[in-house]
């Protein structure tokens, strides 16, 4: 016990330095929930601010409900160990029940803003292009890539010979993954030559005692049509992908999401409208609802604050989808969200 209680301390006076700028600079506190091995439902709460990430505590939830009000419970104790005053925002996922939860910790704290996860949401902007009635031949070309990968990684003699023609595996990814459904479709691509050798072999047909299951893998990886496709969903994807990429770090980035969102429509733009105008304006409606659902005044406030795009070189270069740049505040709406902003944080 003594020693436990030794290294605890160490640890702190270790994290003091962290903690000690959260008076200057701010803290975010953000949560998200899993599930361990065990079947418990946990809740892991950290302090981020412009230094790093800082563990705060765990809280077992298995015993309770996931109502907002709870939720909210266990976040404002947490708001309460690190002072009120210090912090800026908290950030969840997008469920409901943690979007209602964010509502009661800003009627409790009325300078504290609610964000939801910027790279949650993305992951489900995906998800809504895949599955969406509208776009039902992506939905098929993701099942036949599905399928494909698990008939060969199902099977262990097919497995084996497919291992003999590529080193790279074939990714089976959980849908929970973030951006499961592009990282398939681009693996796919990197072993297309790989799965062409494996059902043009001899061995094909020897190994395989699943008959219909092996002809509806060989055609697929024949059909040249299938991979125009997967090409083409990886190309507008591609920017949404980055996003992810780019929110999914460990540097601060909200002063950037403003630009980076409309640089994403822009370029999914530049490539689908083209070829396919209904597609496109499914696509911007989803992204602009999803952005809705996001976007609060902060992210308004950070753009501002941002000195990159007030500069010349910035200025002068062409906004993805055409159009020119100009400076944020310029814009009415990043206007409103910031003054709104700053009425939020200074009440007086």
């Amino acid at each position: 016990t003594v020693l436990l209680e030794r290294e605890k301390a160490k640890v702190q006076r270790a994290l003091t330095r962290f903690t000690n700028e959260w008076v200057d600079s701010g803290v975010s506190i953000v949560s998200d929930g899993w599930t361990n091995i065990r079947n418990q439902h946990l809740i892991n709460v950290l302090g981020v601010s412009s230094s790093r990430a800082v563990f705060i505590t765990c809280h077992d939830s298995s015993s309770i409900t996931a109502s907002a009000q709870n939720i909210a419970d266990l976040l404002l104790k947490s708001i309460k160990d690190v002072g009120p005053n210090n912090v800026v925002q908290v950030i969840t996922d997008n469920a409901a029940n943690c979007k209602a939860a964010g509502k009661i910790i800003e009627r409790t704290h009325p300078h504290i803003f609610w964000s939801g996860c910027l790279v949650h949401t993305l992951n489900l902007l995906m998800h809504d292009i895949v599955k969406h009635k509208d776009c039902g031949w992506i939905a098929e070309v993701y099942r036949k890539g599905k399928q494909l990968i698990k008939f060969i990684t199902g099977h262990t003699r097919v497995n084996y010979f497919y291992g003999t023609y590529s080193k790279l595996q074939l990714l089976k990814i959980a849908k929970t993954r973030f951006a499961s459904y592009y990282l398939t479709f681009r693996r796919l691509v990197r072993v297309r030559q790989a799965l062409t050798n494996l059902v043009c072999a001899e061995t094909w047909d020897e190994i395989n005692t699943d008959t219909d299951g092996a002809n509806a893998v060989k055609d697929t990886v024949l059909d040249s049509y299938f991979w125009s496709q997967v090409k083409y969903v990886l190309q507008f994807t591609k920017p949404i992908y980055y996003m992810i990429k780019f929110a999914d770090s460990d540097r601060p980035v909200i002063g950037e999401v403003y630009e980076q969102m409309d640089s994403m429509l822009g370029q999914i733009k530049d490539i689908v409208e083209p070829r396919d105008t209904t597609l496109y304006n499914y696509i911007r409606v989803e992204v602009e609802n999803r952005w809705e659902m996001l976007n609060v005044p902060l992210h308004a406030l950070a753009y501002v604050l941002t000195p990159k795009y007030y500069h010349p070189s910035w200025l002068s270069t062409p906004a993805p989808g055409g159009g020119s740049r100009r400076k944020p505040h310029q814009d009415q709406e990043v206007h409103k969200k910031y003054m709104a902003a700053l009425s939020k944080l200074i009440p007086d």
